[in-house]
């Protein structure tokens, strides 16, 4: 990490109560100065997961990439438009309980979850980091998060005005849902009554990449203690091996009862551990940077060790189910966990598995065994939501990990995918059933929520990326 220069922090430019905010038509305060559809996407020098070991460094290409065509390129940019687009009206400036002033804050979409989710809030950062104004947002975001932390160094799963039981009964009787004027409700645990590790994992790699993009200093001093608290609460629930056993509905897969040494979970935890090392150092704290490091380290080796297939070309699931999720894979190439050869084989089985069903990517390469999905997804008729429905910021991702390990015609081929859904809704939707018609998820409860944080983020991240080849891959 290069020397930290200070720099004023956006809670330092913006006067205790004087954000300024455009209304939105409830009058909920709202904020994201990204440009809208008439902004350039901005390159900032480098990947939004932070520094790269060289295993995962980009590899040469003898000749650059053909354009796209003239068609694919206006799709490209039109589905960036409806991300900026989405990201502004997720956006909204709030109190926070006991502290002065507003903060911005993004919620997960514009309809059912109008709440601050930390882990859709933390992947959409990334991409939000490069836009113009985007480190205000994620200073905001980042403090929302390292405040609320319980006295384990637990981060919530969400916050909001209201309780969210609250919020999706409005939702399910037609109801408006208004947008969060504060975040005087805030949940720790999951709906299966389990904390959500990639919850307090997320946030701290997301303020390593804020922190090397910046150069904050005073944001770093004030919240490194509360990152280091938030990295003992994961540390503490992993085994001699250095991995994290978890119990069911521990991750994203909230309703699903995935357990065990999951390839996710701990994927996140080994570039939480790279991390905080690399912030330990901006501190001065030798000590610690040095145990960091042997941490993500141990992990790193038992990841290869324990989760690799190297018969079939993947990171399982879990130690308890073998099959390909493409979340942990696709975590574990960015990361750099994964070295080329392996980084080779994830990609090509992800990119059969994007090409067997039209839009990437589901959220695992066949079905979980019966009954684990938990009962409120059956009673809602979303049985497959995790593992068979299809997940755009997967998709995204793709195109990341395709990009940085230099196949940027897989990266193009799965972002304009993507971007062609997202046009033809008009919006970036959450959650897609698989087949050839690729409708949103629709039952008798749910509908896929329009203006996905989660997926609109992480598209931005990898348009930039796909979009500039020869950009640098570091903030």
């Amino acid at each position: 990490m290069p020397p930290l220069a200070h720099q004023t922090s956006w809670a330092d430019q913006t006067p205790s109560g004087s954000l300024e905010a455009a209304l939105s038509p409830d009058s909920t305060p709202r904020v994201f100065d990204g440009g809208g559809a008439r902004a350039a996407v901005t390159a900032v020098p480098g990947s939004p997961f932070g520094r790269l070991p060289a295993a995962a460094q980009p590899r040469a290409s003898s000749a650059m990439p053909a354009a796209p065509r003239l068609n694919e390129a206006r799709t490209l940019a039109q589905a960036a438009a409806l991300a900026r687009e989405a990201i502004r009206k997720d956006s909204y400036a709030v109190s926070m309980p006991g502290q002065p002033g507003l903060r911005l804050i993004t919620t997960a979409g514009s309809r059912q979850y109008k709440s601050f989710w930390t882990r859709d809030a933390s992947f959409a950062g990334f991409g939000i980091l490069a836009e113009p104004g985007g480190d205000k947002t994620v200073h905001d975001v980042l403090s929302s998060l390292f405040d609320r932390a319980n006295s384990k160094g637990q981060l919530p799963r969400r916050q909001g005005s209201e309780s969210n039981a609250k919020i999706f009964l409005r939702a399910f009787l037609g109801m408006k849902v208004p947008g969060p004027r504060s975040l005087k409700s805030a949940d720790y645990n999951g709906t299966l009554g389990v904390p959500q590790l990639d919850a307090t994992a997320l946030p701290i790699i997301l303020a390593a990449a804020y922190v090397e993009s910046t150069g904050d200093s005073t944001f770093l001093s004030r919240y490194y203690p509360a990152m280091r608290k938030s990295l003992n609460f994961l540390s503490r629930r992993a085994g001699a091996d250095g991995l994290i056993r978890q119990k069911g509905g521990s991750d994203w897969k909230d309703m699903t009862h995935r357990q065990g040494r999951v390839a996710y979970t701990n994927a996140l935890y080994y570039k939480a551990q790279e991390s905080l090392a690399e912030l330990a150092r901006g501190m001065g704290d030798a000590g610690e940077a040095a145990r960091d490091a042997a941490g993500a380290a141990k992990t790193k080796a038992a990841i290869n060790s324990l989760l690799w297939d190297d018969h079939r070309g993947f990171y399982k699931d879990s130690d308890l189910f073998p099959g390909l999720s493409p979340d942990g894979n696709l975590l574990s190439v960015i990361f750099g966990v994964a070295d080329r050869r392996q980084a080779g084989r994830i990609l090509d089985n992800l990119q059969a598995m994007m090409r067997r069903s039209g839009l990437p990517l589901q959220a695992l390469d066949g079905s979980y065994p019966k009954g684990s999905a938990s009962i409120w997804t059956k009673m809602s008729g979303l049985e497959h939501y995790q593992d068979e429905d299809i997940w755009p910021w997967q998709g995204n991702l793709l195109a990341v990990a395709a990009a940085q390990e230099g196949r940027p015609d897989l990266a193009r081929e799965a972002l304009d995918r993507v971007a062609a859904q997202a046009v033809r809704d008009g919006t970036f939707r959450e959650v897609y059933q698989p087949g050839a018609v690729r409708a949103p998820v629709e039952t008798w409860d749910y509908h896929a929520e329009p203006d996905f944080l989660w997926s609109a983020g992480t598209y931005l991240w990898a348009y930039r990326l796909t979009e500039n080849p020869g950009s640098s891959q570091h903030p």
